[in-house]
């Protein structure tokens, strides 16, 4: 599975992980898609499935600084990681419940499984079954990956954004798409839109907080080249679009603005693995290579759901301190620092 999984090693430039933790519990792709494409799929999903939620709540954290919007013409530029952490009900999965066809636990009572973000105890073993002579055969062995022991996706993040009329302000991120040596290819787009309403409400202009909606959406792209034993271009692609709506309260003062809220947000997370990847079968007792192109894929939606969040910005100067929680199925945190002036 070691090119599998080297997909996650695209994401670890997002999560920050370093390279020898994942490379350690790799394993080769083509002793997986022994059991064929369909369970190579099935579990690399599960593997895989905190990454859909994980990378979906920190897109979506660190839009704000406060509930006011930026006056006209305020600009900011801020760097903001994000590290949204994996509910321990997310960091393994049952086997059993995956209904696979080609393989089977070799003990059935070794039912449980780490997902990526999982401890990095070593996995269940399966066994690689097949069919000779109308008789069902042990064809060999699988031992499932262990997690990274990492139990949160970190996200590092910078954007900046500029106040326009009508309380109304924008913050955008961009990364063009940028190599990252081994690891391949990173882009990420994405944009948010802040508004007042405070003087919806009657007698809202006299209201001592500001009352504001905020609506953003990201997208990430990753890609990399796979070097699977036996095959040709071999290559994984993975993109994440998230968004997230919040309504805003809270108080700017000159030199602190603190804000809470709530909110919905949801994601998805689309896997392709694409190539030829060479695979050692038997038929009819003659060990023999087969060939499988383009063997994943599949997309993870993660739920919509709702969140609650908080922060402060800390003015000094033109220099703005930055931090913000949300508690959600995968709760954040994020904190950092900025330039900015009229905000």
């Amino acid at each position: 599975m070691k090119s599998i999984f080297k997909l996650g090693l695209c994401v670890l430039f997002l999560n920050a992980f370093t390279t020898h933790t994942a490379k350690a519990q790799l394993d080769d792709i083509g002793v997986l898609l022994g059991g064929g494409a369909e369970d190579a799929t099935t579990l690399t999903r599960a593997y895989l499935r905190p990454l859909a939620t994980g990378l979906s709540a920190g897109l979506n954290a660190g839009w704000n600084g406060s509930a006011r919007p930026r006056k006209l013409l305020g600009f900011s530029i801020e760097v903001r990681p994000s590290f949204a952490f994996v509910p321990s009900n997310r960091q393994e999965f049952d086997i059993n419940s995956l209904g696979l066809t080609n393989l089977r636990l070799q003990n059935p009572n070794d039912n449980i499984a780490q997902t990526i973000a999982g401890s990095n105890d070593g996995g269940p073993v399966l066994d690689i079954l097949g069919e000779v002579a109308g008789m069902e055969v042990d064809l060999g062995d699988l031992r499932l990956p262990s997690g990274t022991g990492i139990s949160f996706v970190p996200l590092p993040m910078v954007q900046a954004g500029v106040g326009l009329i009508r309380s109304t302000d924008v913050t955008v991120r961009f990364i063009p798409q940028t190599s990252i040596g081994d690891f391949g290819d990173v882009g990420l787009f994405g944009g948010s839109i802040k508004t007042e309403i405070t003087d919806w409400f009657p007698a809202g202009k006299l209201l001592p907080i500001d009352i504001s909606l905020q609506a953003g959406l990201t997208q990430v792209n990753l890609s990399a080249n796979l070097d699977a034993a036996g095959g040709d271009n071999q290559e994984v692609e993975i993109s994440n679009n998230s968004f997230v709506i919040n309504a805003l309260v809270g108080k700017t003062l000159p030199f602190i603005s603190v804000y809470a809220g709530a909110g919905l947000q949801n994601g998805t997370f689309d896997l392709d693995i694409t190539g030829d990847f060479d695979v050692e079968t038997v038929v009819g007792g003659v060990q023999q290579t087969q060939t499988i192109t383009d063997p994943i894929s599949f997309s993870e939606d993660s739920e919509v759901n709702a969140h609650l969040l908080g922060g402060f910005r800390l003015k000094l100067g033109i220099l703005n301190i930055f931090v913000e929680g949300t508690l959600s199925e995968s709760s954040t945190i994020n904190a950092g620092i900025g330039l900015g002036f009229r905000n």
